[in-house]
């Protein structure tokens, strides 16, 4: 017996009592988070993501105030693990996604300071060639990438970069650029975390 516009009619038992709807064949739920260098993050984890493989400690955190003077630790950092996980074509893009992160974290950051454990931080994560970026912070607005200005010369001449790095999220053109991927996810203990994977070509 067909239904309504010839679709199959539900089954009816002798009693006239409708069927049970049948099952779905079981599928795992989705993780509710996923752990990286000290932070839960929602959701579940990039595909992308690095694995720095056994016995190879390639996951640095630095914890940082929210202020101007924390961008030359960060990007200090940044160009270290590059040499040191043998990466150095990627020291240019690697302190760049830093520079952008962590330059969204200190301007949005609560004017009152971090509450106690949601601090700013950067973590960097390499492994199979690539790195990934993480930045940290107490906000709970999610990034948004703009419009990039127009800039003569760039790419492929000597470009201000610095007003595409800029307050706003045009900064994110050039994370977009840069990386494999990028995204964000809220924290479990409150703020969220800003994600890039660079790939290493060289």
């Amino acid at each position: 017996m067909a239904g309504a516009h010839g679709t199959p009619a539900w089954p009816v038992l002798p009693d006239g009592k409708a069927a049970a709807c049948p099952q779905e064949p079981h599928r795992a739920a989705p993780p509710e988070h996923w752990s990286v260098g000290g932070l839960r993050l929602s959701g579940a984890r990039p595909a992308c993501w690095p694995e720095p493989g056994p016995g190879r400690d390639r996951v640095t955190r630095l914890d940082l105030a929210a202020e101007p003077g924390s961008l030359q630790a960060a990007r200090g950092l940044a160009r270290r693990r590059t040499a040191e996980w043998d990466m150095p074509g990627l020291e240019w893009d690697a302190t760049t996604v830093v520079s952008e992160l962590l330059t969204n974290a200190i301007t949005h950051a609560p004017a009152q300071g971090p509450p106690a454990g949601a601090a700013l931080c950067v973590l960097l994560i390499g492994g199979q060639g690539r790195m990934a970026i993480v930045v940290s912070d107490p906000g709970l607005g999610a990034p948004v990438r703009r419009a990039a200005p127009a800039v003569a010369g760039f790419p492929g001449e000597a470009g201000d970069c610095g007003s595409l790095l800029a307050e706003g999220g045009r900064g994110l053109y050039i994370v977009d650029g840069l990386s494999r991927a990028w995204g964000w996810a809220p924290l479990a203990t409150g703020g969220k975390a800003v994600w890039a994977v660079l790939d290493h070509a060289g």
